[in-house]
């Protein structure tokens, strides 16, 4: 039987991942008020997939850009973190600012996605910093 996220890498990692994912709602606003609704198998799985995203780019950062035979050859199969203090970057943040963009807005995600990457500071390289940190 596969290992929970949890179990593998520990309640600490899961639960940053899900105070970046959505905060909470203003005092007064209800946390379903943008109209769309998730079961919780819906809210299970996407949850899974936005873990799995940052935690396969925290694995695979310190070999981003390397071929496979590069890896292969000088440290050979990774199964898991490589530094002590593995860090997420831009593709963690473009996930989540789209997650967050499609559910702060379901009609207008589009446009609203555009004006938070606009104004988000996101590395194409290297550490990304937190888009949540400036509140987009």
């Amino acid at each position: 039987m596969n290992p929970t996220p949890q179990e593998r890498f520990g309640n600490a990692a899961a639960h940053q991942l899900s105070k970046a994912l959505k905060p909470d709602p203003p005092v007064g606003q209800s946390a379903d008020s943008t109209g769309l609704e998730l079961s919780l198998p819906d809210t299970d799985r996407v949850l899974g997939a936005l873990m799995g995203i940052a935690i396969g780019e925290a694995i695979g950062a310190p070999v981003e850009g390397r071929t496979k035979e590069w890896i292969e050859q000088r440290i050979g199969r990774i199964e898991g973190f490589l530094t002590s203090n593995p860090r997420t970057g831009s593709d963690t943040a473009l996930a989540l600012l789209t997650f967050n963009s499609v559910i702060d807005d379901p009609a207008n995600h589009p446009q609203l996605l555009a004006a938070r990457l606009s104004q988000s500071h996101i590395a194409s390289r290297g550490q990304t910093l937190d888009y949540t940190r400036n509140q987009l």
